[in-house]
């Protein structure tokens, strides 16, 4: 029963800490009219967790009891902003664009950074961006992918509250490089066939022609 208890109390204070860390570090409290209804929801939450920690340690022993005390409030709360699956992106050039989708199921705006990362040296993404994500709704950004050679990598994403501490699932994005060559080679290559061509012309109409032509 002590451990029990003790694993109770270990779940309510993580879901209590990922409340508060939610309504101060994730959710957006805009100014005017609508910050009162913010504070209003955010003392919901925080009341509603109170009857669950209440519920939790009066001694109920019902399966249904002892599921609703060890699922924290993060799953409700952490959980409602997440990244969408992102398909595996193609890159043919030296630089491109993977954009990733933010969504909210939440009914007020959220703020939050977005993380890329990849498992190779040859094909890196941009690290970090900030989105704010609109009730109910969702928002994209555009990380910038560079690449060095032809090759494959994975691009992790997840994501950060304002403070800089990761939260929700990650999500991995494929990434394909078919680079055949940088688009700066590409530009000097026609460059320097251009110079050639302008030289030979100009040779053929200054030449000093044989007495027999």
């Amino acid at each position: 029963m002590r451990s029990d208890v003790q694993q109770t109390l270990s779940a309510l204070a993580n879901s209590s800490s990922n409340i508060k860390r939610f309504n101060t570090s994730i959710l957006v409290k805009p100014n005017g009219k609508d910050e009162s209804d913010v504070n209003t929801w955010s003392r919901q939450l925080t009341n509603a967790h109170t009857i669950m920690a209440l519920h939790a340690l009066g001694g109920e022993s019902l399966p249904e009891a002892r599921w609703r005390k060890r699922k924290p409030a993060r799953g409700l709360l952490i959980n409602g902003v997440a990244i969408t699956p992102t398909e595996s992106v193609n890159v043919v050039s030296e630089t491109a664009k993977m954009p990733v989708t933010i969504s909210n199921s939440h009914p007020y705006p959220v703020k939050v950074k977005v993380s890329s990362l990849t498992d190779s040296m040859q094909i890196v993404t941009s690290r970090f961006d900030t989105v704010q994500v609109p009730p109910h709704g969702e928002a994209q950004v555009a990380f910038t992918i560079r690449v060095s050679t032809s090759g494959t990598a994975n691009a992790t994403i997840s994501l950060f509250d304002r403070n800089g501490a990761a939260f929700g699932a990650t999500q991995v994005t494929h990434i394909t490089s078919a680079l055949q060559i940088s688009d700066k080679s590409g530009f000097v290559i026609i460059g320097f066939a251009v110079l050639l061509g302008a030289v030979g012309l100009w040779r053929q109409f200054n030449r000093k022609k044989d007495p027999d032509e």
